[in-house]
């Protein structure tokens, strides 16, 4: 998948997917599975260092926070929409 490296909603829609397509293989997505999607798309993400977006700054708590700081707050809103989620279709966080 080719991303503009700046726009960082392409790695938190590329951690949607990512599970999405798991829990389209299987009726749950095992927390390690989880784990694993998001260290490779966090050293995508932490490479690129994005600093725009929809999502992205939505997320970001102060203009000086890391690239790892909201991904990972993109990943627990990810987990919690999952987790939450009656179907395989899954809302948008916010």
């Amino acid at each position: 998948m080719q991303f503009t490296p700046q726009y960082g909603d392409s790695f938190i829609e590329l951690l949607r997917l990512e599970l999405l397509e798991k829990l389209s293989k299987s009726a749950s997505v095992n927390l390690d599975d989880f784990d694993t999607i998001y260290a490779n798309i966090e050293r995508l993400c932490v490479n690129s260092e994005p600093t725009y977006g929809v999502c992205w700054c939505f997320l970001r708590a102060r203009i000086s926070d890391s690239p790892r700081a909201v991904l990972r707050i993109a990943k627990e809103n990810v987990r919690n929409s999952i987790e939450n989620s009656n179907s395989a279709s899954i809302s948008y966080f916010f």
